[in-house]
């Protein structure tokens, strides 16, 4: 199967899906993949991006080696919505290397401040956010601020994370204090 040439004939979860399952375990074919999100063609790297997603809900161990390439997608702000969406997705449950904790933090509170992106961006990056809070409890008054003035700005179910988070965050900075 050419992976490329398989993206291109529709945009379908059924299509993905016979993508993903063509890639399986190997290594090569993820790679191929991986190669994909990170091309210059929009739509194939949109499409691959959400196949790639796929595929790390079955073998999440196969991302392991282009985390720092895909975060690297973030910082460059021509990236499709799709694409980081999808990053995010994955960097929400994926141990994130030490050289772009700083650069995917800047990023989420980017996201969460841009009145323009979308719901799934920002509901991705405050996860990220909230499961690094207890490693980093400083970035709690920098993400209540932004969160409290994103209120009256929000789906229901961004606001109802968000309050979530803020009460997570009160109990953060209650316990620093014992």
């Amino acid at each position: 199967m050419n992976i490329r040439e398989e993206l291109l004939v529709e945009h379908s979860k059924h299509q993905s899906y016979r993508i993903r399952d063509h890639i399986g375990n190997n290594p090569h074919r993820h790679s191929e993949l991986i190669q994909l999100v990170l091309s210059n063609e929009n739509i194939v790297a949109q499409r691959a991006s959400w196949t790639m997603s796929h595929c790390f809900d079955l073998r999440p161990n196969l991302i392991t080696q282009h985390i720092s390439d895909l975060l690297s997608l973030l910082n460059e702000n021509k990236s499709h919505v799709a694409i980081k969406r999808n990053i995010l997705r994955i960097a929400q449950t994926t141990p994130i290397p030490p050289t772009h904790i700083d650069d995917l933090i800047n990023n989420c509170f980017n996201y969460l401040q841009d009145r323009q992106e979308t719901t799934g961006v920002k509901m991705f990056a405050l996860v990220i956010i909230s499961n690094i809070l207890p490693q980093y409890p400083d970035l709690g008054r920098e993400l209540t601020l932004i969160l409290e003035d994103q209120l009256d700005h929000v789906t229901v179910g961004f606001k109802s994370k968000a309050k979530k988070v803020l009460i997570e965050i009160k109990k953060l900075n209650t316990e620093s204090y014992l």
